[in-house]
């Protein structure tokens, strides 16, 4: 990327990738849940199809906002359902919801691994988060730029190389834990749902982004984004899927199967495991956080102080955790996937006849 355009366009690769790559992808969770059971060629197939999607949208995302000089989400979700100021309202509330129960994820992710790491109590671990969450909130949008600054490239250089050595290590084949070819259809559905609800909170975070592309090309830019962000997404989540689908019958339904890869290997692995998945939950649970809080603000139009709403935040995904990791991920995540279709094809539809063809 040259120079002209390297901030705006190196941030939205990174907010690309910290939005797919969450506690539950890099804990293995979602990727066996979703794709795990399909096998080698259909599971990889669904991933690959859910990351087409997911670079698509956010891609018609930018363009729009950015053609529109929208600031922020209200404003992009008033383009797209400019027609009904009801349905905008609604579809705004939901993806909030699903927000405030991705920030309650990461607390969980959190809570979990560090009971099993270290023996202390589950919500001993939830606690910790959340207290953290707390603190950050506390300096804003500061406070949530300086985090993902430090524990972005962490996210990312350490996924790779934890799952490169897990997909070595694991001798993978690609015929041998295969499924019929009937799945493809039902792997391409879980593909299309996956990208679906991690897209509900990529939306919010990326109507805001496309005031920061200064390219006057913009489709060229954005094209460019997407074709990074798409092929990091994919490297990382086709390291962590092998080994997890090569071992699948041992993993059964571990709530961390990456863990389970790693805990018997050497000690270094585990840290870098440590690191990575403790950067994920972080990163996401603030942005998630931050995200909620101010829409409550907005909502409330700034009457309640910020340190009322960060604690009342803070503390219901702290309660909320308490559904458990797997759980929340199994159940809730496919529900607003579904809803979050709707949400797609919305911006599709505003992007390929409003946009594209003109």
């Amino acid at each position: 990327m040259r120079s002209a355009d390297n901030k705006g366009s190196l941030a939205a690769v990174f907010v690309f990738v910290s939005l797919m790559v969450g506690a539950g992808f890099a804990s293995g969770r979602e990727l066996l849940a979703f794709f795990g059971r399909f096998g080698m060629v259909a599971g990889v197939l669904g991933f690959l199809i859910s990351c087409i999607i997911l670079v698509t949208v956010g891609r018609a995302v930018l363009v729009i906002s950015r053609r529109a000089g929208v600031l922020d989400y209200a404003g992009f979700m008033s383009i797209i359902f400019a027609k009904s100021k009801v349905l905008r309202a609604a579809v705004i509330v939901l993806v909030n919801i699903f927000i405030f129960i991705m920030m309650s994820v990461m607390f969980a992710g959190f809570g979990e691994t560090l009971s099993t790491a270290s023996g202390l109590t589950y919500s001993a671990g939830v606690v910790v988060i959340s207290g953290l969450c707390f603190i950050v909130f506390l300096f804003d949008i500061k406070g949530i730029v300086r985090v993902s600054a430090v524990l972005a490239p962490v996210l990312i250089i350490g996924g790779l190389v934890l799952g490169l050595y897990l997909t070595i290590s694991s001798n993978a084949n690609i015929t041998e834990n295969d499924a019929p070819l009937t799945s493809l259809a039902s792997t391409a559905r879980m593909g299309a749902v996956y990208a679906s609800y991690n897209l509900l909170t990529g939306v919010a975070v990326l109507a805001s982004l496309g005031k920061t592309l200064k390219n006057p090309d913009i489709n060229k830019q954005t094209r460019r984004i997407a074709l990074f962000s798409g092929g990091m997404i994919f490297v990382l989540g086709l390291v962590f899927l092998v080994p997890i689908i090569n071992n699948i019958h041992t993993l059964g339904n571990a709530p961390l199967p990456l863990y389970v890869l790693v805990s018997n290997g050497h000690i270094a692995l585990f840290y870098v495991y440590m690191a990575v998945f403790m950067a994920a939950i972080i990163t996401t649970a603030v942005s998630s956080g931050f995200a909620v809080i101010e829409w409550l603000k907005s909502v409330t139009e700034r009457k309640i102080p910020h340190t009322i709403i960060n604690l009342i935040v803070t503390v219901g995904g702290l309660a909320f955790a308490h559904v458990g990791f797997a759980t929340l991920i199994d159940r809730v995540y496919p529900f607003f996937g579904y809803l979050g279709l709707f949400i797609i094809a919305a911006i599709l539809w505003h992007w390929l006849f409003k946009i594209y063809v003109k």
